[in-house]
């Protein structure tokens, strides 16, 4: 399923790209691949690998501000495995729906940092019992980018959620 909706979200973001590109240079969209990490007190965990669009506008070009929105979902489910019962594996796995103010220092190579809300919805599976728990909360990320004639590639880590890391390499156009 999950497969599924992140093909879907592909073939729909290239559409937007390039129609927002065609029409005015303010817009911009993105796709982004990463890293999952949670803080746990597990003994081992397997981080999942997550997928993730990101749509912003330029609001203000002289300040180098934009409005981003971004959608990330993991597409494997990561592992921990609690110390504090040994027998116990929980699965888990997490989307996030953000909305950020985002800046960019100017150059062909520049840092960004971004600050905003994200809705959360994860699920986590402990001993056969499937939970699914909801969270808004305010999240902030930061990063660099290498600025290219129609592409920008952009490293960044943002805390999505307190408990919630993303370490991402995305692509904007």
């Amino acid at each position: 399923m999950k497969k599924k909706i992140a093909t879907a979200l592909l073939v729909g973001w290239m559409g937007l790209c390039t129609t927002a590109n065609a029409e005015d240079k303010k817009w911009y969209a993105g796709i982004d691949a990463g890293l999952v990490t949670t803080r746990t007190a597990a003994i081992s965990s397997k981080d999942p690998v997550s997928l993730g669009l990101t749509f912003g506008y330029r609001i203000a070009d002289t300040l180098n501000l934009a409005l981003e929105a971004t959608y990330t979902a993991t597409i494997s489910d990561g592992k921990d495995y609690a110390p504090q019962r040994i027998s116990s594996k929980n699965t888990w796995d997490a989307e996030a729906i953000g909305l950020y103010m985002a800046y960019r220092t100017n150059g062909n190579i520049y840092a960004k940092i971004k600050g905003g809300l994200a809705h959360t919805t994860y699920n986590v599976t402990e001993n056969m019992l499937k939970e699914e728990k909801e969270k808004t909360q305010p999240s902030g990320g930061i990063g660099f980018g290498i600025k290219g004639q129609k592409v920008s590639l952009e490293f960044e880590y943002t805390r999505i959620h307190s408990d919630i890391n993303l370490f991402s390499l995305g692509m904007r156009f």
